[in-house]
C-alpha cells in the first residue's frame, strides 16, 4: 500500500510536469491567434489558469512542497525555447504585447503559486479576520 502511494505520488508529479509543458507550448503557439484583424489574447488566460492549475495538482494531489518546482522548470524551459530563434530564424514568442505578457503573467502566476504551496498558505485562512489583537498588551520595562 505505502508503494502503490509512492508511486501515484510520482504520477501526479509527471502529470504536473506534463500539464505544465502543454501549457507553455499551447500559450506560445496561441499568441499570435487573430479573428479577423482583431487579436485574442487567450493564451494570457490559459498560461495564468494553467500554470496555477498545475503547481496546485503537484501540491494537492502529489503532495509535494518542493515538488512543485519542477512543473514551474518544466514551463520556463518551454517558453525559453519558444522565445528562442533557431538556426533559420524561426521564433515561435516573437517581441509582441501578448508574448510579453506571457512571459510577465505566466512567471508571475508561477511564482505565486509555487510561494504558497512551498510554505503551505491557504487563501482561505487569509480573508479571515484575525481572532485577537496584533500587538501585546503586556508592559515590560
Amino acid at each position: 500500500m505505502i508503494v502503490l502511494d509512492k508511486w501515484l505520488r510520482v504520477a501526479a508529479l509527471l502529470v504536473a510536469t506534463a500539464g505544465a509543458a502543454l501549457v507553455g507550448v499551447a500559450a506560445a503557439f496561441l499568441a499570435p491567434l487573430r479573428v479577423g484583424d482583431v487579436r485574442l489574447p487567450i493564451s494570457l488566460f490559459i498560461v495564468v489558469v494553467g500554470n496555477v492549475a498545475a503547481v496546485r495538482f503537484a501540491h494537492v494531489v502529489g503532495g509535494y512542497r518542493w515538488g512543485v518546482l519542477l512543473p514551474a522548470a518544466a514551463w520556463l524551459l518551454i517558453t525559453l525555447l519558444a522565445g528562442t530563434a533557431t538556426t533559420e530564424g524561426d521564433i515561435v514568442l516573437a517581441s509582441d504585447w501578448v508574448s510579453t505578457s506571457i512571459v510577465a503573467l505566466g512567471g508571475t502566476s508561477l511564482a505565486a503559486a509555487v510561494v504558497l504551496s512551498i510554505n503551505r498558505i491557504n487563501l482561505r485562512n487569509l480573508a479571515k479576520p484575525s481572532s485577537g489583537p496584533a500587538i501585546s498588551t503586556r508592559k515590560t520595562f
